[in-house]
């Protein structure tokens, strides 16, 4: 038999810090799962959903832990996309850089672009970037994480 959302929170009662929900439920993202009435759930959000009531269309359940299996209620909260986003900025979780999967530049090569007195067009061949990115990167605006 399943653990229901209730059972959980009378399992944790009492208990501080971080609360995983079963690693078997999690899926790709690191989110775990909880099947309610035939129906797939982010745990996270049932879990919140039980504790604070329904959330409102559109709101995201954000984590104060940074923990993506955790359940514990004090550390979940409700914000839009734009929260989430400037959440996982603060914490340093967002794809920037190297990180991003796709970029082209490694940080050292942004830095001899910084560095280079050559025109922006033949930096751009060089590095098969636009020559928009090396006017961004120039400007401080792109890649701002590499001093």
């Amino acid at each position: 038999m399943a653990l229901t959302v209730e059972q959980f929170l009378e399992m944790h009662a009492g208990i501080a810090g971080c609360w995983p929900w079963h690693l078997r439920y999690r899926d790709k993202d690191g989110y775990c799962h909880i099947k309610i009435n035939q129906k797939m759930h982010r745990a996270h959000r049932a879990v919140y959903a039980l504790v604070h009531g329904t959330i409102p269309s559109g709101l995201y359940v954000l984590h104060r832990c940074d923990n993506r299996a955790c359940c514990n209620p004090d550390h979940l909260f409700l914000g839009t996309a734009r929260d989430n986003a400037h959440d996982a900025m603060r914490k340093d979780r967002h794809s920037r850089g190297t990180r991003n999967g796709i970029s082209k530049l490694t940080d050292d090569d942004v830095r001899a672009i910084r560095a280079s007195t050559e025109t922006q067009w033949t930096l751009a061949r060089r590095y098969g970037v636009w020559q928009g990115t090396i006017w961004h990167i120039k400007a401080g605006i792109r890649w701002k994480h590499v001093v």
